[in-house]
């Protein structure tokens, strides 16, 4: 699979950006982004392409439900927390995986986000883009209120490479599909 973001069927092996914004001491980076057309899908990974300024730091992500009036980042979604991540100063894919999956409505906006542990974290983006990138600060590990995203700074446009892997609920994973068609479905 290509650099990609958003919500993906698989894991992206490449960089997503064309350059890197930071987030230092406590920000919590949060993307938007919209779920495919399904009635729910099931997320079992979420992540980004970046890197540390430090040697190692502590990075979290969750998902947060949109706030349609403010266009902004407004609840964790149940379950969406991950374990601690740890950057290095190696660009690359970072990410957690969900134990059990986080099920999602098909066809709605979402954002994704990334906490750190009072250190700079570098994220791969594109300058232009489509979508809002958020910005709140807060003390690491706790996450921003809605009212505190509410008073957020949004970063507009940008193209963050936040990324999470779906799949339908009872469907096949892609790599099934494509043994199945090629096997003449049976």
């Amino acid at each position: 699979m290509a650099a990609t973001h958003g919500f993906v069927t698989v894991r992206p092996d490449a960089q997503y950006g064309d350059s890197y914004g930071s987030a230092t001491d406590g920000t919590v980076s949060s993307w938007k982004a919209t779920t495919p057309a399904a009635e729910s899908v099931l997320v079992s990974e979420i992540g980004i392409y970046g890197y540390s300024a430090e040697s190692t730091l502590n990075v979290r992500f969750a998902l947060f439900t949109h706030d349609a009036v403010n266009n902004c980042p407004e609840a964790l979604v149940s379950g969406s927390e991950t374990g601690v991540v740890v950057f290095t100063s190696t660009p690359g894919i970072y990410y957690a995986t969900y134990e059990t999956p986080i099920e999602l409505s098909g066809e709605t906006v979402y954002w994704l986000a990334a906490t750190e542990q009072g250190g700079t974290l570098y994220l791969s983006r594109f300058v232009a883009g489509s979508s809002l990138l958020r910005l709140s600060e807060q003390a690491y590990p706790a996450w921003p209120t809605a009212e505190q995203w509410e008073s957020s700074t949004p970063y507009s446009p940008r193209e963050a490479a936040f990324y999470a892997v779906y799949a339908e609920p009872g469907g096949s994973s892609p790599v099934a599909k494509i043994i199945s068609a090629y096997m003449g479905g049976r």
